[in-house]
């Protein structure tokens, strides 16, 4: 693993859980969704997995679909 995203990991371990899944929404909006899902797999917590893609389907799917960030089904 890249110490980058190691030292974001251990940052983010840090936070409560909510904090965590509303890092990784402004990681995926800011640096993009593949380095928020990588940092997400290291976090190893099914729920902040969970309540991360709840945010982003959720609230930001058009903003995400606009960026040319995933393509809709």
């Amino acid at each position: 693993m890249p110490s980058q995203i190691l030292n974001q990991v251990k940052a983010i371990e840090a936070l409560s859980a909510g904090e965590q899944a509303a890092t990784l929404v402004r990681v995926a909006l800011t640096a993009g969704l593949d380095r928020a899902v990588h940092i997400g797999h290291f976090l190893n917590n099914p729920y902040v997995l969970r309540a991360f893609y709840n945010e982003l389907v959720s609230v930001h799917y058009q903003e995400l679909v606009d960026e040319g960030k995933i393509i809709p089904l």
